[in-house]
């Protein structure tokens, strides 16, 4: 690829997804024909926050300094983002300071063209959150549906300009709305609560639209005519994202909190259901991907795959599923609904550090693209069918903490966008004092422009 464009934004406390506090959000697009390794460097003297000439130096101690153009939102942090059918725009979901936004960018232009407070509800049941997935656009880009913690909005949107209009609102808690159960500001607390909508997929006519209930272990359908939910098919626990199959009649869902929990299973609580965990750690030990008869509204099948599966992607009969929490990426053949190959997605052998994959794409037909949110990083694979070994070409450096990857056509063959949940991290006032802790207490402030030369004379004295 040519170009790569990431964002980064903010998000809140939802549910079973652990959000954090607001930075600099950013995204970026970049080409995918050059992979390379980012930087890990020691502090030194240098601040964290400042730009060199080797990159952005993060808290973390890591250096980012990605391929590509970035589009920097200084106003939330970016959780997950969505590219319209038409290519033009980038709809993502922010999050700043307890509040949700619907934050539309023009990906041709590099600008911010609308940032949308998200207040659904009313009362108690007043919504501000905002999911760790979507949103989704209709086929024709003219619906966007937004998901949050007790509601899913939808908005009307204009492909010509990307103006947005919220136009209904559909409740997905299992108790009445007045109820504390339902108040996203208080938390899930059980399964009648908040039912945490996530991913979710469109039928191929339109009339249906499947969304994860993550807090509540079912798969929903969703009447697109009426607005309402019409049914719920129980699949695993904490289900997160879903890929349809065979005309729309077969449908493909990640739980992250594994196969439900027998009697003789170590358990501990998410939402008031049992997850089958380990005694020391308290957590999840199963990973599962459900398959779902659409015609019957029944589970058929569990498909076993790492701890957490969270992303998913289809290539014809292959299914690509993210284990978040396991360093791995499970390869699936729908046809025969077993897993052919398991590839790992730490770049770094022997790394004591996780590299989370979040999500997954494919820039062409024979090479997939795995983001790895703790290493900063798009790991990029060699992909020559189900059955054929995958290997792993070499990195994409992003900007901090990438949480989706996108090919987009129509802003050059080859072009991708990296969405970067915490950007180039918090930004302050640069500091004239340069203390290490190698310098002796004699060694006093130096002038800020002879900082790091005198501070390298202090500590070698």
């Amino acid at each position: 690829m040519r170009k790569l464009v990431s964002l980064r934004m903010r998000r809140g406390r939802r549910g079973r997804v652990a959000i954090g506090a607001a930075v600099l959000s950013c995204v970026a697009v970049v080409g995918v024909a050059s992979a390379a390794v980012g930087g890990v460097g020691p502090f030194d003297s240098q601040q964290v926050g400042q730009t060199y000439a080797n990159g952005i130096l993060l808290p973390t101690n890591q250096w980012i300094s990605p391929l590509g153009t970035r589009i920097l939102d200084s106003t939330e942090r970016l959780v997950s983002s969505t590219i319209s059918p038409n290519g033009r725009y980038l709809a993502a979901l922010g999050w700043n300071e307890f509040s949700g936004y619907l934050t539309v960018f023009d990906l041709q232009t590099g600008k911010m063209l609308s940032q949308t407070g998200l207040a659904t509800g009313s009362g108690s049941a007043q919504d501000y959150s905002v999911a760790a997935d979507g949103p989704l656009f209709s086929s024709d880009g003219k619906t966007l549906w937004v998901p949050q913690s007790t509601w899913l909005a939808k908005f009307s949107f204009d492909p010509s300009t990307g103006a947005t209009a919220q136009e209904d609102q559909i409740p997905l808690c299992g108790s009445p709305l007045t109820e504390p159960a339902c108040n996203p500001n208080i938390g899930p607390s059980n399964p009648n609560g908040a039912w945490l909508p996530s991913g979710m997929a469109l039928s191929p006519d339109g009339n249906t639209l499947y969304v994860a209930l993550n807090g509540n272990n079912t798969l929903g359908e969703i009447n697109t005519q009426t607005d309402t939910l019409t049914n719920r098919i129980a699949v695993g626990n904490a289900p997160r994202q879903i890929a349809l199959a065979d005309n729309g009649t077969v449908a493909y869902v990640s739980n992250e909190g594994g196969r439900p929990a027998g009697t003789h299973d170590f358990t501990n609580l998410s939402d008031g259901t049992p997850i089958v965990s380990s005694p020391s750690t308290g957590g999840a030990i199963t990973g599962t991907v459900s398959v779902v008869n659409l015609t019957t509204g029944k589970e058929t099948q569990e498909i076993r795959v790492g701890l957490q599966p969270t992303a998913l992607y289809q290539d014809g009969s292959a299914l690509f599923v993210a284990n978040s929490n396991d360093d791995s990426m499970s390869v699936i053949d729908e046809r025969t609904n077993s897993v052919t190959q398991t590839v790992h997605t730490n770049p770094v052998p022997g790394a004591q550090v996780g590299s989370y994959a979040n999500a997954i794409n494919m820039s062409d037909p024979n090479h997939v693209l795995v983001s790895i949110g703790r290493d900063n990083a798009i790991a990029v694979y060699r992909y020559n069918g189900l059955y054929r070994p995958m290997r792993f070409v070499g990195l994409l450096p992003t900007d901090w903490y990438p949480v989706q990857v996108q090919p987009d056509s129509a802003l050059g063959a080859g072009t991708i966008v990296v969405t970067n949940d915490k950007g180039i991290g918090a930004q302050g006032p640069e500091s004239t004092i340069n203390k290490g802790p190698y310098a002796p207490p004699s060694c006093a402030p130096p002038q800020r422009s002879e900082e790091r030369r005198v501070g390298k004379e202090c500590r070698s004295r």
